[in-house]
C-alpha cells in the first residue's frame, strides 16, 4: 500500500514556476475580460461590483486549484474527497449571473490544464456571443402603472382602462382610498399623455408609470 501511494504521488506533470506563472497570467486576462463583458453589458436594475470582482478571482483560484491537482494524483483524489463536503449557501436571483460563475469556473479549468489555445477560442466567443445578446433590446419595454384613486371611483376607473392594452397586476385598500397597479408593454420613448387624461379622472391622487423588468422596479 505505501508503494502505491508513493506511486501515485510521485506520478503527474512536473509543475514549474513557469508554467505556473504563465497559467496564473492567462487566468487573469480571461477574467478581466469577463468582467468587461458582464459590466459593459449588465442589463439588470444594481449593478454589483463586488460580484464582477469575484468573477475574476474565481477564475483565477479554479486555474490554481486545476494546477494543484493536475501534478500529483494522490492530491486531486484529496481535493475531491475535501470539496465534496463542502458546501456554498450564496442567494443568486440572476440566471446571468450563474451563467458568469460558471464561466468563470470553467475558464479557470481550461487555463490549469495549459489548453490555452482552446482557452483563447472559446472564451472569445463566449464573450462576443454574450455581448451581442445583451446588447440586442426590444423595441417595447414593461411598464408598471400605478394609479392613487378614490374607493369610491376604483371599478369606474378600471373600467375604464380596460380600453388600455394592460393587465392588473394587484389592487390594494386601504380606508377610502384604493391602489391600482397595472403592467403595459410600451416603447421607452412612447407618448404619457394618457397619464394627464388619468389624473383628470374623477378620483384620481395620482398616476405614476414605473419601469419594470419583471422582478425589480427601476
Amino acid at each position: 500500500m505505501r508503494d502505491i501511494i508513493n506511486q501515485l504521488s510521485a506520478s503527474g506533470s512536473t509543475l514549474t514556476m513557469q508554467r505556473t506563472v504563465a497559467t496564473l497570467i492567462v487566468a487573469l486576462l480571461a477574467g478581466l475580460f469577463i468582467f468587461f463583458i458582464y459590466k459593459s453589458g449588465y442589463r439588470g436594475v444594481v449593478y454589483t461590483h463586488a460580484f464582477n470582482a469575484s468573477l475574476v478571482l474565481s477564475c483565477v483560484i479554479t486555474a490554481v486549484i486545476v494546477l494543484a491537482i493536475s501534478s500529483n494524483i494522490a492530491l486531486s483524489l484529496g481535493m475531491v474527497g475535501a470539496l465534496s463536503i463542502v458546501r456554498f449557501r450564496a442567494a443568486i436571483k440572476d440566471p446571468v449571473d450563474v451563467i458568469f460563475l460558471f464561466w468563470a469556473i470553467s475558464t479557470g479549468i481550461v487555463a490549469g490544464t495549459g489548453e490555452f489555445g482552446l482557452l483563447a477560442v472559446t472564451t472569445l466567443v463566449i464573450g462576443a456571443a454574450a455581448w451581442v445578446l445583451f446588447r440586442v433590446k426590444s423595441k417595447k419595454s414593461f411598464f408598471l402603472l400605478i394609479i392613487d384613486v378614490e374607493a369610491s371611483s376604483a371599478r369606474e376607473l378600471h373600467t375604464a382602462m380596460r380600453k388600455m392594452p394592460v393587465t392588473m397586476k394587484s389592487k390594494s385598500l386601504v380606508r377610502d382610498r384604493a391602489e391600482l397597479v397595472y403592467e403595459l408593454r410600451m416603447h421607452p420613448d412612447a407618448d404619457t399623455r394618457f397619464l394627464e387624461e388619468l389624473r383628470s379622472h374623477p378620483g384620481v391622487h395620482s398616476a405614476v408609470l414605473v419601469g419594470y423588468n419583471g422582478d425589480y422596479a427601476e
